[in-house]
């Protein structure tokens, strides 16, 4: 059974909660009223503006959390992402860390996996000098923010060097450990090697993760391992799910109209 059916069961009604009271967001927020009104199956009254920069000028000046664009072409909306991107940036916002693209599904021009790819320059800017991998559909550079996308409970993890001098550690950098990395997990790419067939280097990503509590593990992946992460600038909904960003950014279309589930979005 799924957690939805235990919850309906009767056998356990007398031990369920209801939690009716949002924390997250100040009680005037236009997100907590517009997830009300989504989840009750109504359209939430938002403000409608042109552009992001309009929005984020409703955010300064007056407050407003929640802003709708509306828009009827893919190729307009991919557009709006990017000046959003831009416009944040330029408001001093830690796009890089702190905002976020969401979108309902991964396939699809709107989706996911084809928005990492749109965005990847906004985000973090390629350059002549910086050292980028390709693999599948994607390309790496050092400050890419990825995500994890299965299980992982034996991997090789190497501590950064405050983390082994703040415990004592004077043994070698690599060591066998569980680094317990898990299905949805974010870290950022701190160095890249791209490979070479002649001198017999493989290609790798060195990733850093952050436990919350200022404790870095640094995990190298190279072949096969190089297949269960992906960018993170654009997520789907489902991965985002218990994570808060300063901004963001989320795309609802009508590719996939069944996609666009109230208990999805709100």
């Amino acid at each position: 059974p799924t957690f939805k059916e235990i919850i309906a069961a009767t056998t356990v009604q007398d031990n369920v909660l209801h939690l009716t009271k949002i924390f997250r967001q100040a009680g005037e927020s236009m997100i907590v009223s517009a997830a009300y009104s989504v989840l009750n199956g109504n359209m939430p009254e938002l403000n409608l503006v042109s552009s992001p920069d309009e929005a984020l000028d409703a955010f300064t000046t007056a407050g407003i959390d929640a802003s709708w664009i509306q828009l009827r072409r893919s190729s307009d909306i991919q557009e709006a992402v990017i000046d959003t991107i831009c416009a944040l940036k330029q408001r001093g916002f830690n796009v890089r860390e702190r905002c976020q693209v969401l979108t309902p599904r991964r396939a699809g021009l709107l989706g996911s996996k084809n928005l990492n790819v749109l965005v990847e320059d906004e985000f973090n800017p390629r350059d002549e000098y910086k050292a980028v991998l390709h693999h599948n559909d994607f390309s790496y550079a050092a400050g890419d923010r990825i995500v994890q996308l299965v299980n992982d409970y034996d991997n090789e993890v190497r501590l950064s060097k405050d983390v082994e001098d703040s415990i004592g550690w004077t043994c070698n950098s690599h060591f066998p450990r569980s680094a317990q990395v898990f299905n949805g997990d974010l870290g950022f790419v701190s160095n890249v090697q791209v490979g070479d067939k002649n001198r017999g280097v493989k290609s790798s990503l060195e990733i850093t993760f952050s436990d919350g509590m200022k404790k870095d593990r640094k995990i190298l992946y190279q072949g096969s391992m190089l297949q269960v992460i992906a960018p993170a600038w654009a997520l789907t909904i489902h991965k985002a799910q218990g994570s808060e960003y300063d901004g963001m950014y989320i795309l609802l279309s009508e590719e996939r109209l069944s996609m666009r589930q109230c208990m999805l979005i709100s």
